[in-house]
């Protein structure tokens, strides 16, 4: 009797707590980032302190990446007055255009190429600084662009691995300081300490070496590909059943359904995809087609004096090194906090353009003309920096797990685009600020 009453009680015990279960609140898998659940052993082995290092090796790593990665890019844009004077804008397309198709296919063939990374800088750098024609440096400049484009697709995707807030930050603030090293290598080396413009480019060729070297070594093994658990497992993830008795008693075990579905996008999907993220790129865009309008164009026409190519060529390195410095400081922000999203998609690509407008009129007009003109040049550098890592940190937030690499990848394009097409603009902003100065040698005639 007291052996029926006992099955009796574990029955009534099971159906409470399968009711029990049935009422529990069930919270969609998607709300979930799959980059914790799926990484967090991979990432989180070890003891405590074991743990610390590794995320100071992955944050320092990405840190270092970024660097490496953005250096050659930056150096090709630092040397643009050396390679091509009269027209530094077509420096900077051979600099941005092969990047552009780069980005623009990645979506539909990307993998992991940073061995190819180190392979083109080094071609790239090779052949800009003995290259005995205008043609064969323009070519070595596209490469380093290739290179650049490919190690920003690369390790933009790879953030999403991590945790992706501070992979996001560390590689931002990293290629933010690729532009102040940059500018300030080439600086040190061929203006202050007189070495020719070959040496410095050819020992440039030690940052290939250490991007290698830091993917390789520093950022040690990478954790698989984030996948949406909701993916794997339906809605009916477990449920208590009793079976029937038999001779050992009462039995009860859990039972789990699991459908398995396909997560390959066709290229139309993947189009269509990237289009979605047009509110993401579109600030990415503005933002980085006036500063590059106002680097390639306007303050490659200001000097004092103007008339003076040696007072050009100062001002230009050190606007650009001033707006580098921007750069970096806001790009280093992301993990500090982030405006509000219309500040990063609205207000900051408009008061970009608002600079554009200020630097060209006082390229002509010379209203404020003095190094005091540095002081918006650095503002320039911190309105980029921020739409840049606060766009990405927005796409990492709003993303599901699932998607968060590709559209972080893809993303990229945005900025390449309005690269090339402020670099076609600045070719004329350029000719129309030397025809005003009365300057001549500009590459294009000015349309007005």
């Amino acid at each position: 009797e007291s052996k029926q009453e006992l099955k009796q009680g574990l029955k009534q015990g099971l159906n409470f707590a399968n009711k029990s279960f049935d009422s529990i609140e069930k919270v969609p898998m998607t709300q979930m980032d799959s980059s914790n659940l799926l990484n967090e052993g991979f990432l989180k082995s070890g003891t405590p302190s074991e743990q610390k290092v590794t995320k100071l090796r992955i944050r320092a790593a990405f840190w270092l990446l970024g660097l490496c990665s953005n250096s050659g890019y930056v150096i090709m844009v630092a040397g643009a007055k050396e390679i091509n004077s009269g027209g530094v804008a077509v420096v900077f397309l051979f600099d941005v255009v092969p990047g552009f198709f780069v980005k623009l296919s990645a979506p539909y063939w990307f993998h992991l190429v940073v061995l190819a990374c180190g392979l083109l800088m080094i071609i790239g750098f090779i052949l800009v600084g003995c290259g005995s024609s205008l043609g064969i440096q323009l070519f070595g400049v596209s490469l380093s662009s290739v290179q650049s484009a490919l190690g920003e697709a690369t390790f933009l995707s790879l953030a999403a691995r991590y945790d992706s807030r501070w992979a996001l930050t560390m590689w931002s603030s990293g290629t933010g300081m690729a532009g102040i090293f940059g500018y300030g290598y080439v600086y040190f080396l061929h203006v202050l300490w007189g070495f020719s413009f070959k040496f410095t480019l050819l020992s440039a060729n030690l940052i290939a070496a250490a991007l290698l070297g830091i993917f390789f070594f520093l950022l040690g093994p990478v954790p698989p590909k984030s996948i949406d658990p909701s993916l794997l497992v339906t809605d009916e993830t477990c449920e208590f059943i009793a079976l029937a008795e038999d001779q050992s008693g009462l039995e009860f075990h859990f039972k789990k359904k699991v459908k398995i579905e396909s997560e390959a996008l066709s290229s139309k999907e993947r189009a269509k995809f990237v289009a979605s993220l047009w509110p993401y790129m579109a600030p990415l865009c503005l933002v980085y087609f006036a500063e590059y309008c106002m680097q390639s164009g306007t303050w490659s026409a200001i000097g004092f004096p103007v008339s003076s190519e040696d007072a050009r060529k100062d001002f230009y390195l050190y606007a650009n090194w001033t707006y580098q410095v921007g750069v970096f400081f806001s790009r280093s922000s992301g993990i500090l906090f982030s405006p509000p999203p219309w500040v990063i998609q609205v207000f900051m690509p408009l008061f970009q353009v608002v600079l554009l407008i200020l630097f060209y009129i006082d390229s002509v007009y010379h209203f404020w003309y003095d190094y005091s003109l540095l002081i918006p040049c650095f503002v320039v550098g911190l309105l980029g920096g921020g739409v840049y890592v606060g766009s990405y940190i927005l796409i990492a937030k709003k993303m599901p797990p699932e998607r968060k690499e590709l559209a972080l990848g893809a993303a990229s394009i945005a900025d390449t685009v309005g690269v090339c097409l402020a670099d076609l603009t600045g070719l004329y902003i350029q000719s129309c600020a030397y025809e005003a100065n009365g300057i001549h040698g500009a590459t294009v005639q000015c349309f007005l």
